[in-house]
């Protein structure tokens, strides 16, 4: 089946089969998408396969219209950062404390 790709992580096939420990040749081929929600509806349409986020799919999951056959389905690892429009700091109390929060959720959510 065919692999589908979104145009913003063109690694991710790559980075996928990487983390999970598969063999991937020409990860790159396939169709390309602009939107999540385009490449979920190719999938349904059964134009091929597709990684996307757990949380974008709960309904086509639910409903039996895509299936998550890999047990791997959260292997990539990914880097978030908090960034700040260049005239702000973080010197800002309610800047600081959501700074915090969301540093602790994200070390907290890390295995």
């Amino acid at each position: 089946m065919p692999r589908l790709h979104r145009r913003q992580n063109p690694d991710a096939w790559q980075l996928y089969a990487h983390e999970a420990g598969i063999a991937l040749t020409n990860s790159a081929v396939g169709a390309r998408y602009d939107l999540h929600s385009m490449l979920i509806e190719a999938a349904v349409a059964g134009l091929g396969v597709a990684l996307v986020p757990r949380l974008y799919i709960g309904a086509e999951l639910e409903q039996g219209r895509l299936v998550a056959p890999w047990p791997n389905g959260e292997a990539i690892t990914k880097n978030f950062c908090l960034v700040l429009p260049e005239p702000l700091e973080l010197s800002a109390r309610p800047l600081q404390a959501f700074a915090k929060w969301i540093l602790d959720e994200a070390r907290g959510a890390a295995p």
